[in-house]
């Protein structure tokens, strides 16, 4: 069952599907895309103003109407690519 777009902002749109459902438990899975200029510092990464988008999904797991759990996936090494580097700067 899609739930359809369950929050948008500045940076990005999520798409939500209801996974499962056990007694007061919801399961759900969001995708979210990111997008927009690289202005400001990065994971580290000093601003190139490149355009980039990246994709992050959770699964969530909701109890009580609030996040219990998230479990998130997301293509960092993408977004480095697109960020012209291929590791993230030194802490």
């Amino acid at each position: 069952m899609d739930i359809g777009i369950i929050g948008s902002g500045k940076m990005g749109t999520g798409l939500g599907r209801l996974w499962a459902k056990h007694g007061h438990h919801v399961r759900v899975a969001v995708r979210w895309t990111w997008s927009g200029t690289h202005t400001g510092n990065l994971l580290g990464i000093a601003p190139t103003n490149r355009k980039i988008e990246f994709t992050e999904t959770h699964l969530l797991r909701i109890s009580g109407g609030r996040i219990a759990e998230d479990h998130v996936s997301a293509n960092l090494l993408d977004l480095l690519d697109q960020l012209g580097t291929t590791q993230f700067a030194a802490a």
